[in-house]
């Protein structure tokens, strides 16, 4: 019944409370893209679009942890690949831009595929293992290849990328602002096929899978074809944002992959909430507000950090997507003691 009941959660509720879900990726870009005209301020631009793309990581774990129900630990490492594909060929040859981005993110999704293969025999907390070796692996060859600069990194020049035409407009990703823009366009992009799934047959699919794999193929699913399209979307997502966080940067160095940075996101997404098409809207906020405004240190960041999801995994098990429910339910439940208290 757990299935069942998880995969066809989404049709239960209000109709309003579906169309609020699903005008995410509508009313999202509004927000974001009007930014540039309420502020001017390059630094204001470069901490939304950090934000963004933490959102971006988020993202593509949210698909295989929240929707499949599998925690790894590689998605940082799967954008390392796109990433470092990108660094590595842009500057040792002439191939278009373009192409390189194309090919390092597929190739971002057929190691994350592969990964994901790993799922059919292997489940819970030895998955998890396997996605932390893998990390460390693709950690430990950056580090000790020539080719990829070894600790040292290569450089990824903004100049290299050409000036991006929108109709009437154009994007001039090469500064802050254009940089910018361009990450909140992918990340519109990303959360709105994010959400597309979400709330398709797939979407229920990956539900099902990962409440009862057994059901869910009683029902029809195919659990390991179902975990290969999660996989692929969230490797997908992660090769993205592997070039995105390296072009922010404008170097690739594997610090920025590292295993602490793929805990980062993991932290940021249990906040958050598992599994919701806000989790990474609600991820992004909290990376802004602690590690863009907030005037902390570096460890005391961590510390505060490390408190807080502490408080959230005791006050909300379900992330802080859940705040507002869990205030309703609680009010609903006083509310109707007070009435079984009441006098006749």
């Amino acid at each position: 019944m757990g299935a069942v009941a998880m995969a066809e959660r989404p049709a239960t509720r209000s109709a309003g409370g579906r169309d609020l879900r699903r005008a995410v990726p509508i009313v999202l870009p509004l927000i974001l893209l009007v930014l540039p005209l309420v502020t001017s301020s390059p630094q204001h631009h470069s901490w939304v679009a950090a934000s963004l793309l933490w959102a971006l990581w988020v993202a593509s774990l949210n698909i295989v942890w929240g929707y499949v129900g599998l925690l790894s630990v590689a998605q940082l490492a799967l954008g390392a690949i796109a990433a470092y594909w990108v660094a590595i060929l842009g500057s040792r040859t002439d191939t278009n831009l373009a192409v390189l981005v194309v090919v390092g993110v597929v190739l971002s999704m057929v190691a994350s595929v592969l990964l994901g293969a790993v799922s059919t025999r292997l489940k819970g907390f030895y998955f998890t293992i396997i996605t932390i070796a893998f990390a460390l692996t693709v950690s430990t060859i950056l580090m000790n290849w020539d080719v990829a600069g070894r600790t040292t990194g290569l450089m990824f020049l903004r100049s290299e990328i050409p000036v991006i035409h929108l109709g009437p407009y154009e994007l001039i990703a090469t500064t802050t602002e254009g940089f910018y823009v361009l990450t909140a366009i992918v990340f519109v992009l990303a959360n709105a096929i994010a959400a597309l799934v979400l709330y398709s047959r797939a979407g229920r699919a990956m539900r099902a899978v990962r409440d009862d794999p057994q059901l869910a193929r009683s029902l029809g699913f195919s659990p390991a074809a179902i975990r290969t399209l999660a996989f692929a979307l969230s490797g997908a997502l992660a090769g993205v944002a592997g070039i995105l966080h390296a072009y922010s940067f404008q170097l690739v160095v594997p610090e920025l992959f590292a295993i602490d940075q793929a805990l980062l996101a993991v932290m940021l997404i249990v906040l958050a909430g598992l599994g919701n098409v806000w989790a990474p809207v609600i991820a992004g906020t909290i990376y802004l507000l602690l590690y863009q405004v907030a005037p902390i240190d570096g460890d005391l960041r961590a510390g505060l950090l490390g408190l807080v999801v502490i408080l959230v995994i005791l006050l909300l098990p379900r992330g802080i997507v859940d705040a507002v429910p869990a205030w309703r339910r609680a009010r609903a439940h006083r509310a109707a003691h007070h009435f079984e208290e009441a006098p006749a």
